[in-house]
């Protein structure tokens, strides 16, 4: 199964910009992916829900999952982050493939629109 880490900014953004994280692994699930989410870094753990946190405290979990993924996902708005922007420069020094998530909905659409082609000729 290839596992996919989940790059994008949270640092100053409503909700920590977690709504964002959560609806891209879920996508990713429903492909067949192992999802790494730092949005999740802290479940499990004491400190889960936590978001006080040092910057430097979140950064460090989510190297070691980065380093384990087969590729990542690009969220909008990486651009602006500080972490992200570190987190893809890792990514590309591992020559890990990078996706964003705009060609990832494309990339859903048009399995859905295969699959239902095939299932509309199989009905004929």
């Amino acid at each position: 199964m290839r596992k996919v880490f989940i790059c994008g900014p949270m640092t100053g953004l409503p909700e920590f910009n977690y709504p964002a994280f959560f609806a891209a692994e879920e996508t990713l699930r429903e492909l067949g992916f192992r999802v790494f989410n730092p949005a999740r870094s802290l479940d499990g753990t004491a400190d889960a829900g936590r978001t006080d946190l040092p910057w430097e405290f979140y950064l460090s979990k989510s190297i070691p999952m980065l380093c384990a993924a087969d590729m990542v996902l690009v969220l909008d708005g990486w651009e602006d982050s500080k972490g992200a922007r570190l987190e893809l420069e890792i990514a590309r020094q591992l020559r890990k493939p990078l996706q964003t998530v705009g060609n990832l909905r494309a990339s859903v659409w048009l399995a859905r629109e295969v699959t239902k082609r095939r299932d509309d000729e199989v009905t004929r």
